[in-house]
This record gives structure tokens, C-alpha cells and sequence, in this order.
């Protein structure tokens, strides 16, 4: 902008309201994404290049950071229209990370690129993280998983593998100049514990280029939604004719969506790419699929999931057609995984005396390897933690009873304690507040007597989507309760002749039959419209504890505001807690 320089009284005046106007609407036109607090672009095209660690497009100039090899872009929430395209490329695996709700509703795209042309010769590069294909004649693809090279010029190139192997190469039919069969690229690799990583380059054809891998691409956030109409790609890319042999396509690439609720109604794509056509010679293998895996403590749906091998000796540019086939007609099938968080379900103290107790708890690792401790202190600030350093508990799908005893306590003093499980996908889970209280010391300096009950440690999660007369639930369950705990749940709209239409039920009644950290009351509900008044309650009690109750009232065009919660004493009846 020109300098304003003083002049008359008047004109200075004038220039300084000016400069202060023209302040105020640049700060009001800085895109939101230029501050990397939230990520809310326009609709039009991006491009996030993992090698420079940049992420630009119209009002955006994000610099992202290497950790570990991956290119990461952090914002509080991110929210990506209908629209709007990232065209995510370079040599690192792309990462997009909300500290809050991440929201896609465009694309993410970050595919391997198809051998231009026939009889062109590469790299052809992966996607983000990806490895290129093959350069030229006898030249295998670039990554753990790339595609074999051809034996001879006239034989086809295998595709790239990653999810699944990629397909062999097809045998020359010309004279029987062949020497074997080109290798298929391997599967390797795993997104649940393992590194972030792409796919494999296809192998070259006689001078014609394979085709690159895709790429990889992970969406991390608290609650991560991709709408109907989102999709990330990150397949394959194709081969093509080669002067002999076709080339080898690309593996799909590796796609991660990790948060504590997921819900895709999108698609994810990691598909192999096609082989080249051998023509006169042989086929190029068709790559592997590639790896997609939902890491999740709620899963509410999962959407399509895409990971087929691509097709072998079916790509050319030209009028070309299939050659010496390969054995495989197409690469391999990708893998697609679905991994809970690990649940933590923090049980009664037991052994209770005036010096000692044993704090108690319940863990599931949902096949990811975990560890655990207690915390525990005089406040819920916790301020000690045991064992010192975390305990494993295995990598299995099975409840396991894992418990801690603490000596040296004060007698007549309430403790509080947490069960904390740590697996290996990153989730952190903690359990509810249970506290107790010690016995005074007797007399032998020992300690006795009954503790009183404890409060139960449920809660109940929800997620509500209101409308002007009713409100539809999404998410609906109670969580950590103990073993033989009876959950009641009552539902009442305001006017009784909308009770069959508003209400799944007046009353229902579950017990549990073991430690259950998550239990779902969605199912009934999930097609439900629920009246403006309508009122819902879910009752918690089991013996031994002081039970608890929660209730929900459907309000107009608003979600439910926080459920009112109740206590309920032994064999008494609901009241404000203590």
C-alpha cells in the first residue's frame, strides 16, 4: 500500500482514518486457514506438497511439520466442502490432524500417476508417500512393494504390491522368448501400530514406465465425519504398452481415519492400477490393493471401503490389446482393518483396611497391544500413579481383571482412583472416578469395618441432530458399568397419542452379565422422531453401589441440553447427588 504522507490538517486526518479503515479489512479478509487454528476452505482445488511441507491454494498458505517422515498439518477443527479438492503429492505421507471435529464433505486425492503413454518412459510418481514406478525397460518399482522386474524385454512387468501382492508379469508369446515370469510385488506393511506409508511403484516395461503407487493419507480428529458425498483416493496408477512388454501397474495406497467417533458415509479408494496390455508381448501385472483402517473408540458407520487389485494386460493408450497373459488376473485384494480403542473400566476397591486397598479394574485391548496403571490420590487431581511405569495387558479381544495394592494409607481418609489404558494406536482411555474411604485404625494399629457404598462410575454419551418439531438420536450408550448392573430406559412423550410414533417403548430393563465398558441403547431409537417434550430416562443401579439417573427432554429445533442427573441411595429413591 502507498505510504499517506502528512498534508493539510484535514487531508492527514482523512489519511489516517483511510489507513485505519484499510487495516481493519485486511484483518477481516486473512483467510481463516492462513492462522492454522481452523482449516474452513472455499470450494476450488489445493494442493498439499509433502515434500516442501506446504498446503496452498485460494486464501491458503499453511506450513505443515516432518514428524517422522510425515508431512502433518494441525488445526483446531477442519471442515473441507462440498467442492473443494486437496491434491495431496510428495515424497511424505500426508496427515491432516483437527484438535477438534474434522469434517469432509470433498475430496482428498493423492493417487499414483498412470504411465502417460505408451511406450513412455518414466518415473511416473507415487502419491504422497508413494513409490514411482519403474523408469524403463528392466527397471522394478520404487518402494518395499515394487512390482518385478521383466526377465526379458519382451515379457510384461509385475505390479506393485502393499495391502495385497501385486500381479506376476505375463510370458512373451513371440518365439518363445521368455526366461521366466516377472515377481510380484509383495504385501507388506501395517496402519494399526505400524508406520504411515503409501503404496508401491509398478515395474517397467520395454521403454515404457510402471505405474506409481498411491499414496498415503490419514485423517485424525475427535469426531471425524466424511459425508455421503467425500472420498479419498489413493489408488494405483495404470501401466502401458511397452515396445515389448507391457508395464506394471502401481498398488492402491494406505488411507487411515482415526478418532474417538468415526462416521464415513463417504467412500475411501485404495485400488490397485491396471496393467499395461502386451500387445504383441506380454501383459503387465495389475497392483495390489492397497490398506484403509478405521481406528475408533465409536464407530457409527463405515461407509464403502474400496481395495481391489487392479486388472492385468487391460491399460493402453493406444489400439493395443492383451498380450501373453500374466498368471494373475489381477493383483491381490487390499486389506481393511477396524480397531477399537482399548476400554478402561475402573472397578470397586476391594480389601479395604485402615492402611490398604487394592484398586481394581477391567481392560479390553481390541487387539491393539496395551498397557495400564491406576492413578490415584486424596482429590480427583490424582497426583500418584501405579505401578510406576505401565503394566502390558496383552493384544487380545478379551476382558482382563487387572488389579493394583497400595500400602501406607491414612486411616479415615477418602481416596479417589482411575484405571488409564494406553494401546498402541495412540488412544489414551480412562476410566471413571471410583473413590473409598479407609476405616479409622483399631486399636492393633489394623484396619476393619464395611466402607461405605461408592457411587456408581457410569455415564451415559450422546449426540442428538434437532429439527423444528422433533430430534433424532445418533449416538446413544451407557458406559462403564460394573457385572450384574441393571440399566433401565424409560421414554414418555408429552402427548400420549404420539408415544407408538415417538417412542420405540415406555420401558426396558438390561442386566449385565460382566464388566461391560461401552453398552449401546442406540438400536431402538436410531429411526425414531422424537416430539418436542418427549422425555427419555435411563436408570443405573447394582448392589452395593449408590445408582445413578439420567434424563433427556427434547426441546425445539435445539439438541437436549446436559442430562439431569440423580443419585440413588441403596433401596432408596432418586435424589440430588452429594
Amino acid at each position: 500500500m502507498r505510504r499517506l504522507t502528512h498534508g493539510t490538517e484535514r487531508c492527514g486526518r482523512g489519511a489516517l482514518r483511510v489507513t485505519a479503515l484499510l487495516t481493519l479489512l485486511s484483518a477481516l479478509l486473512v483467510p481463516a486457514a492462513a492462522s492454522a487454528a481452523d482449516f474452513t476452505p472455499a470450494p476450488g482445488s489445493y494442493t498439499a506438497d509433502t515434500t516442501t511441507l506446504k498446503l496452498t491454494g485460494p486464501g491458503t498458505d499453511v506450513t505443515g511439520v516432518n514428524q517422522g517422515g510425515v508431512a502433518v498439518f494441525s488445526f483446531d477443527d477442519v471442515n473441507i466442502p462440498s467442492g473443494a479438492n486437496i491434491n495431496a503429492i510428495g515424497s511424505r505421507p500426508f496427515k491432516i490432524v483437527a484438535s477438534g471435529n474434522l469434517t469432509l464433505a470433498g475430496d482428498i486425492t493423492s493417487n499414483g500417476t498412470d504411465t502417460s503413454a505408451d511406450f513412455a518412459d518414466g518415473p511416473f510418481a507415487g502419491g504422497a508417500g508413494g513409490g514411482a514406478g519403474g523408469v524403463t525397460t528392466g527397471n522394478a518399482g520404487a518402494g518395499p512393494g515394487g512390482g518385478g522386474a521383466q526377465p526379458a524385454e519382451l515379457d510384461g512387468a509385475a505390479g506393485g504390491g502393499f495391502g495385497g501382492a501385486g500381479a506376476r508379469g505375463g510370458r512373451s508369446g513371440v518365439d518363445g522368448a521368455t526366461t521366466g515370469v516377472a515377481p510380484a510385488g509383495p504385501a507388506y506393511g501395517n496402519l494399526n501400530g505400524g508406520p504411515l506409508q503409501g503404496g508401491s511403484g509398478g515395474a517397467a516395461g520395454a521403454s515404457t514406465g510402471g505405474g506409481g503407487g498411491g499414496g498415503a493419507v490419514a485423517l485424525f480428529g475427535d469426531f471425524v465425519t466424511l459425508t455421503s458425498g467425500a472420498v479419498v483416493f489413493a489408488d494405483g496408477g495404470g501401466g502401458a504398452v511397452g515396445g515389448g512388454g507391457g508395464s506394471g501397474g502401481g498398488s492402491g495406497g494406505g488411507i487411515l481415519v482415526h478418532g474417538n467417533t468415526v462416521d464415513v458415509s463417504g467412500a475411501l479408494v485404495a485400488r490397485g492400477g491396471p496393467g499395461g496390455a502386451g500387445g504383441c508381448c506380454g501383459d503387465g501385472g495389475g497392483g495390489g490393493g492397497g490398506r484403509i483402517a478405521y481406528q475408533y473408540r465409536t464407530l457409527v458407520s463405515s461407509g464403502t471401503a474400496l481395495v481391489a487389485g487392479g486388472t492385468s494386460g487391460s491399460r493402453a493408450t493406444g489400439a493395443y490389446t492383451s498380450g501373453g497373459a500374466s498368471a494373475d488376473a489381477t493383483g491381490a485384494a487390499g486389506v481393511v482393518t477396524k480397531i477399537q480403542a482399548a476400554s478402561s473400566n475402573t472397578g470397586p476397591a476391594t480389601g479395604i483396611s485402615a492402611n490398604g486397598a487394592t484398586m481394581n479394574g477391567t481392560i479390553n485391548p481390541h487387539l491393539s497391544t496395551t498397557t495400564f496403571h491406576f492413578d490415584f490420590g486424596t482429590t480427583t487431581a490424582y497426583g500418584t500413579r501405579a505401578p510406576a511405569s505401565d503394566a502390558p495387558v496383552g493384544s487380545d479381544a478379551t476382558d482382563h481383571v487387572v488389579s493394583q495394592a497400595l500400602g501406607g494409607l491414612a486411616p479415615s481418609t477418602t481416596y479417589h482412583y482411575r484405571l488409564v489404558a494406553t494401546d498402541s494406536l495412540g488412544f489414551v482411555t480412562t476410566g471413571a472416578d471410583v473413590g473409598f474411604t479407609t476405616p479409622a485404625a483399631t486399636g492393633g494399629g489394623g484396619g476393619g469395618g464395611t466402607p461405605p457404598p461408592t457411587v456408581l462410575p457410569s455415564t451415559v454419551s450422546s449426540r442428538w441432530n434437532a429439527f423444528r418439531k422433533y430430534t433424532k438420536v445418533a449416538i446413544f450408550a451407557v458406559n462403564d458399568l460394573p457385572a450384574a448392573a441393571r440399566v433401565r430406559i424409560q421414554c414418555k412423550t408429552k402427548k400420549k397419542k404420539q408415544q407408538k410414533k415417538g417412542c420405540p417403548y415406555k420401558s426396558r430393563s438390561v442386566t449385565t452379565t460382566f464388566p461391560r465398558s461401552r453398552l449401546s441403547v442406540l438400536k431402538p431409537f436410531k429411526k425414531k422422531r422424537m416430539p418436542v417434550g418427549t422425555r427419555i430416562t435411563i436408570t443405573i443401579t447394582a448392589t452395593g453401589y449408590i445408582g445413578k439417573e439420567f434424563s433427556f427432554t427434547i426441546r425445539k429445533a435445539k439438541v437436549p441440553k446436559r442430562p439431569r442427573k440423580r443419585c440413588i441411595p441403596p433401596g432408596g429413591k432418586p435424589a440430588r447427588c452429594a
